[in-house]
């Protein structure tokens, strides 16, 4: 055993690494479907309805973050499922509006 080894596997520190990077993940990829809406809103060449349209991706990013911030506060597994609902139907409805206004 080595002198400065404090445990660092134990586990409630695994389990707060694992919320930690669980959070990190989902309000990651919240954010880039945020930048991804605010993209479509400004992209050239665009409709006004496809360019409004671009504004559902902003707010379900915004609550993937919000809900992993408070999923790792909490430590709530339902807030958690919130934040990768929202991020995957995010993704999906991304695709989708990117397929129809191209």
């Amino acid at each position: 055993m080595l002198m400065n080894d404090m445990g660092d596997n134990s586990r409630a520190q695994v389990w707060d690494r694992i919320w930690n990077r669980m959070a990190m993940l989902a309000g990651g990829i919240g954010g880039l479907l945020a930048f991804a809406g605010i993209a479509m809103l400004f992209s050239p060449g665009g409709s006004t309805g496809s360019r409004l349209a671009g504004l559902a991706p902003v707010v379900v990013g915004a609550l993937a973050i919000l809900a992993a911030v408070r999923a790792h506060r909490a430590r709530s597994r339902k807030l958690m499922a919130l934040a990768f609902v929202c991020v995957l139907g995010g993704g999906a409805l991304t695709g989708i509006l990117q397929g129809l206004t191209a």
